[in-house]
């Protein structure tokens, strides 16, 4: 049991600043971008910005990081301190991705809350 706490908690510290810093640098869209905007100078084409911000493998990955650290804060109390800290920069993150990155194709206008709020529930029942 020390073993998988040691690693959680090492999971957690890196999940926190390693993860969430790439994402505040927004580090996969600036490579891409400049990768592509050389290839259309290359080409002498227009360069047009497609890349998207993928909700849903986050919506994934949060749920599972929030589970998981539910679960194990119980044991090592110290996983909850990062926990926060990882919300805290994560909600950060993704509130300036939506209103000043990414473009925003597609509008769920509040549908998807609905998905949010039963997965919720289900964290706070598992736990």
């Amino acid at each position: 049991m020390g073993s998988t706490l040691a690693f959680f908690s090492s999971y957690t510290l890196s999940v926190t600043f390693v993860s969430n810093c790439i994402q505040w640098l927004d580090l996969p869209h600036l490579v891409i971008s400049i990768l592509k905007k050389f290839l259309a100078k290359v080409g002498n084409k227009p360069y047009v910005d497609t890349f998207v911000f993928d909700i849903g493998y986050y919506q994934a990955f949060i749920a599972t990081i929030g589970l998981m650290c539910l679960m194990l804060s119980v044991v090592m109390p110290i996983i909850g301190i990062f926990a926060t800290l990882f919300f805290y920069l994560r909600f950060n993150i993704e509130k300036y991705n939506f209103l000043f990155v990414y473009n925003q194709d597609f509008d769920s206008h509040g549908e998807g809350i609905r998905s949010v709020i039963s997965y919720q529930i289900f964290v706070i029942i598992a736990y």
